[in-house]
């Protein structure tokens, strides 16, 4: 177990307790008295951590892409080719269809991909590959190839979806200087235990000009506000740090890049599973009447930060 954890964005040493996470839990979210940030302490070491992650928490969702020609499969290749064509060069039609199928897809799909169907693409904390193994059968003339801890997860990537996938963290593989020109991080700088260190990783891996995106959930976020320690995006003890908009990009930006673009994420999962632990066992009707706001309300419900930076 670590303690006395220093802050990862100012390295400040004195934090104040946020909550218990759990009344038999040893992990306690602190919050950095100097700048904010929040994190988890104490955690896991190194060493104890992987005995937080089950082997399916990397490689669900195979199916994606074990049937590429099925519907969802097409819809999300029509989708990436239209988001990747000239804007000026689409016809009427292609950006209505790229709307209806943004809705089909879901907020997964919305993420940013490279502005042309070609160049190298890093996808840090891959877990078993489906993302990119999609993008790379939407964008054949792209380069992708993920980076990730889970040696079960690195080989299902590998053997099952014949994918470029790099073992371990990503600060200790040495990856060549200048060479991508566009690095992700979908949910996985939480998962970190230096993101600053990630950052400056992936600073140093684009190219001049290159891009860098990701998602995290956000703390400051109001259903995490009355979520309270039930929150769902708390994660513990997967979850070591915990970003607002304002801790995230001055990380972002200690780290040397430049924010192009923040927005919100919305969904009913996180939002549902909080009101199903508060109501629904007080009845049969406040269970269905939970679910059913959880399900209609939740996806109007703020819950995580997408951003993309340029470096």
């Amino acid at each position: 177990m670590q303690t006395q954890i220093p802050c990862d964005l100012c390295n400040g040493t004195v934090s104040v307790p946020v909550f218990s996470t759990e009344t038999s839990s040893p992990f306690v979210l602190v919050r950095c008295q100097h700048c904010g940030l929040i994190y988890l302490d104490p955690r896991p070491s190194p060493d104890e951590m992987a005995a937080y992650y089950g082997a399916d928490y990397y490689t669900g969702s195979l199916e994606e892409v074990a049937e590429p020609h099925g519907l969802m499969q097409v819809m999300r290749r029509l989708f990436y080719r239209a988001k990747c064509a000239d804007p000026i060069s689409q016809h009427l039609w292609q950006r209505l269809l790229n709307r209806c199928l943004t809705l089909f897809l879901g907020w997964r799909v919305r993420r940013f991909v490279p502005p042309l169907p070609r160049g190298r693409l890093l996808d840090v904390g891959c877990g078993n590959g489906v993302w990119i193994a999609s993008l790379r059968d939407s964008l054949p003339n792209g380069e992708v190839s993920g980076v990730e801890t889970n040696p079960y997860a690195v080989q299902v990537a590998r053997e099952q979806l014949y994918l470029n996938v790099y073992e371990g963290p990503l600060e200790s593989l040495a990856l060549t200087s200048g060479h991508y020109d566009m690095i992700t991080l979908w949910h996985s700088l939480e998962h970190m235990s230096s993101p600053a260190q990630v950052l400056q990783e992936c600073h140093r891996l684009l190219r001049q000009g290159g891009w860098l995106a990701l998602e995290v959930p956000d703390i400051s976020s109001r259903e995490a506000i009355w979520a309270g320690a039930t929150w769902y995006h708390l994660s513990v003890p997967q979850h070591l740090y915990h970003f607002s908009a304002t801790t995230l990009i001055r990380l972002l930006e200690k780290s040397g890049f430049h924010i192009s673009r923040i927005q919100p994420i919305r969904g009913s999962v996180s939002l549902l599973q909080a009101l199903e632990k508060r109501f629904a066992h007080r009845g049969l009707w406040l269970h269905w009447g939970t679910r059913l706001l959880g399900l209609t309300a939740g996806n109007l419900s703020a819950w995580g930060l997408r951003v993309y930076a340029e470096k």
